[in-house]
């Protein structure tokens, strides 16, 4: 049965429904709880200044950090010989500088280069103070504690950026050392042993009982007696 056009008309008249009521202001929920000195992150009291100082010394950490590392491992990239390629797959790619490395330290060359880099520093001091200008330093940048001659910057726009300015020519390395002739090799190294002699004459004595003292001598007696010239040739085919 239809409704009545009298019942529509009602209806269509009627008024909206209220509103709900809003809750009474006893039913609001509580303030916050106001933060005490023991909250760590209060610090409404602090100076802009004082927060700013605290910031940027975190950054800086960080940002140190993060250079000693790049530079540790721009240190032990530098260290090891670039492998001689080939194809296969990784397994072979792995085993190819292992191999490199057996094959050149079987060398003279290779010998005389491994024993320097064990006794480098008493041939030469690297790197060196005079290596760079302090004009070559731009604005912001500090000496990297630990790391004479590598400087990271300290501004907020290049932070933690590293710049190396070491004599990469003496760097005591595998790589950089085996590209010198073994001529230069051979006498750092009789330099390295005079020395290393030396000091350890004069930390212990030259007593005859001093075992590690006759064992420099017999090392140092078969540097001398290498063939520079030959050892070179020898080594040539291996590309650093």
């Amino acid at each position: 049965m239809s409704e009545s056009p009298n019942k529509r008309k009602a209806e269509d008249e009627a008024p909206d429904a209220p509103p709900a009521k809003s809750p009474s202001s006893s039913s609001k929920a509580a303030p916050p709880k106001a933060p005490t000195d023991d909250d760590p992150d209060w610090d409404d009291d602090k100076p802009i200044c004082e927060l700013m100082a605290v910031y940027m010394k975190k950054r800086h950490a960080r940002a140190i950090a993060k250079a000693r590392e790049e530079v540790e491992r721009a240190a032990a990239k530098a260290s090891r010989p670039k492998s001689s390629g080939g194809g296969g797959g990784s397994s072979n790619r792995v085993a190819a500088p292992t191999r490199k490395d057996a094959l050149y330290y079987d060398t003279q060359k290779g010998n005389l280069v491994q024993k320097l880099l064990v006794r480098w520093w008493y041939a030469f001091q690297w790197p060196k103070a005079g290596d760079w200008d302090v004009k070559d330093i731009p604005k912001g940048y500090e000496e990297l504690d630990g790391f004479p001659g590598v400087f990271v910057s300290m501004d907020v726009t290049t932070l933690g950026n590293i710049i190396d300015l070491r004599n990469n020519d003496m760097k005591p390395s595998l790589t950089h050392m085996s590209k010198k002739h073994a001529k230069e090799i051979q006498d750092l190294c009789i330099l390295a042993y005079e020395n290393q002699m030396k000091a350890l004459e004069e930390a212990e004595g030259g007593s005859n009982d001093n075992t590690y003292l006759h064992e420099l001598k017999r090392e140092l007696h078969t540097v001398k007696k290498i063939d520079a010239e030959s050892a070179e040739l020898a080594a040539s085919k291996f590309k650093f």
